[in-house]
């Protein structure tokens, strides 16, 4: 019984505490972060795109 208590006591604080939400704004992004965010991209699709060029041109040459 006591645990259902307490779950319901922290479940009133948290619902007392998010109150603050909605005062808080969206993190800005700095020229940093926009540059992270396109190397990663470029790190993760740029082997993609030069194994089905490869593919590509090996199944051109084999089809020839």
């Amino acid at each position: 019984m006591s645990i259902g208590r307490r779950r319901k006591d922290e479940m009133d604080l948290a619902r007392n505490t998010n109150d603050a939400g909605a005062e808080r704004k969206p993190p800005e992004l700095s020229r940093k972060d926009i540059l992270a965010v396109i190397l990663a991209m470029l790190q993760l699709f740029l082997p993609l795109i030069v194994g089905l060029l490869i593919v590509g041109a090996v199944v051109a040459l084999i089809l020839r």
